[in-house]
């Protein structure tokens, strides 16, 4: 990964030197055709190996009581999900724009963590004004890779409590209580706070860094892709934690 430094002068180098702009733009395009091409490659073998098994359990049940069985069977579908996440992460920065009430996106989420939520006494509220909800009624955005982003933040804030707890998601886009931002435009805010385990100090600068995971069974890739989408759309996302409060604040522009 590039530092920060680093990254700043590409991007100048890039602004200044119209051919060195090309020259990334096609580096960037061979990087993403050849991981993907990894990608491609090593799902074939593996499909194959997941409905063998799945064949092999269908005609013998009782393989399932060899020791170890399950074992196979868990890290199989780990394997399966990191080529899911790393499909969705290559592809998280090309976007399909279509008008979205994003109000209704995120309570749909919601309600489908229901069950899951209620199993852990976790209450999810969803508060924005009424304002708010009808500057967003027609939002301009990739409605796939936008719900991407809710679940996998909500997702992981129900793995970080364990037991008994809330998850707010607080909408605010209301332009009379925005202000503008540096380059002129104004922004609505996103804060998903849960009341789960603390994200160390040390942690929390690389949570969006790809295969960056602090959890057991994680791909380290959910966060990364919501970063990759959030910028995508013109905005950007932080991370806040402490002993009580950990919290995501999202900022999208307010078209």
């Amino acid at each position: 990964m590039f530092t920060d430094e680093e990254l700043y002068k590409i991007e100048t180098l890039c602004r200044e030197h119209p051919e060195f702009r090309h020259i990334m733009r096609r580096f960037k395009e061979e990087s993403r055709y050849m991981l993907s091409s990894i990608s491609h490659e090593l799902r074939n073998p593996i499909t194959l190996i997941h409905s063998t098994v799945q064949l092999m359990e269908k005609k013998n049940p009782e393989i399932t009581q060899i020791p170890y069985w399950s074992q196979l069977r868990s890290d199989i579908n780990y394997t399966i999900s990191i080529l899911e996440e790393y499909t969705n992460y290559n592809h998280s920065e090309e976007i399909r724009l279509s008008n979205v009430d994003l109000y209704e996106l995120i309570d749909n989420i919601k309600n489908n963590f229901r069950l899951i939520s209620n199993d852990k006494n976790i209450n999810i509220c969803l508060d924005a004004s009424d304002i708010s909800r009808k500057h967003i009624k027609s939002y301009s955005c990739d409605e796939i890779k936008m719900k991407q982003v809710f679940i996998n933040i909500i997702k992981n804030a129900i793995e970080a409590i364990s037991k008994k707890g809330f998850i707010h998601i607080e909408i605010n886009a209301d332009p009379a209580l925005l202000c503008k931002n540096i380059d002129g435009n104004t922004y609505m805010v996103i804060i998903i706070s849960n009341n789960g385990k603390k994200i160390e100090e040390d942690e929390l600068p690389n949570i969006f860094e790809p295969f960056v995971t602090y959890k057991a069974g994680g791909t380290g890739l959910g966060l990364a892709i919501a970063s990759r989408v959030i910028s995508s759309h013109g905005g950007n996302i932080q991370a806040f934690s402490d002993d009580e409060i950990t919290s995501f604040h999202i900022m999208l522009p307010l078209l």
